[in-house]
């Protein structure tokens, strides 16, 4: 398997009542590809996510890359996974946003310059390098969904998985938060139903109902389809509803 692959094979997952969260998940992913995965509260979204860098492991196989996540692996998993959580307050916790986007790279023993240099970038690259110095809890949600994102860039992941990133963000902070996202070269697996975001950034989708794969393929297709759209408890974006009024989408 080639950098930035993800395959997930089987994937199955229950809370400690028992109750099941994830049912036989499998997804193949490509290197630099953008999937979005779309569902309801309590589709399992959140689920699925804390599997592709181990946070929580059920039964079944999770691939990154050639790797096979287990013991061994672990630690090298998370250094090609960067996940970023839903609520930034759970990656920010250093004095300084500088603090918080060098701790990945020096806990990996980084030499100090180095740890700048990815530090300066990451944060040019989500537009906060006039904010380095200011301690994240007086930014803005925007800014501070931008400080959690740049924490995982400056580690140079090769998979970037982004849970609900929209959320909370003013119409500025989201074209933004997009117009960062398309720029980043690796694999990009975002788990929102913003379903109007995932369509501007993804290409293919995978749609979560009850835990289990309800459908797959490209996102225009999905998206477009009522009877899923209704079964799964989502809803045809306003933007493929006029289009579905005119001609069909090719690309």
């Amino acid at each position: 398997m080639a950098v930035g692959d993800v395959s997930i094979r089987g994937v199955s997952f229950k809370y400690p009542d028992g109750q099941p969260a994830l049912t036989e998940v499998s997804l193949e992913i490509t290197g630099g590809e953008s999937v979005g995965v779309l569902g309801c509260n309590g589709a399992g979204k959140s689920t699925l996510l804390q599997h592709f860098n181990g946070l929580l492991r059920g039964t079944g196989e999770v691939f990154i890359g050639e790797l096979l996540l287990g013991e061994k692996t672990l630690n090298d998993i998370r250094a090609r996974v960067g996940l970023v959580f839903q609520d930034p307050d759970d990656q920010l916790f250093m004095p300084t946003v500088f603090d918080d986007v060098a701790y990945g790279p020096r806990c990996r023993g980084l030499p100090e310059t180095e740890v700048r240099r990815r530090v300066e970038r990451s944060l040019g690259v989500v537009g906060l390098a006039a904010e380095a110095s200011r301690p994240p809890h007086h930014l803005s949600l925007g800014q501070k969904k931008r400080a959690a994102l740049a924490t995982v860039l400056s580690l140079d992941c090769q998979v970037l998985v982004l849970d609900e990133p929209t959320s909370g963000l003013d119409p500025r902070g989201r074209r933004e938060l997009l117009a960062y996202l398309r720029k980043v070269p690796c694999t990009r697996i975002v788990a929102t139903h913003d379903l109007e975001f995932a369509l501007e950034l993804c290409t293919r989708a995978v749609v979560l109902d009850g835990g289990r794969v309800a459908a797959e393929g490209p996102i225009r297709e999905l998206l477009a389809d009522d009877t899923l759209m209704e079964r799964t408890g989502l809803e045809v974006p306003h933007s493929l509803r006029f289009h579905a009024m005119g001609h069909p989408h090719h690309h």
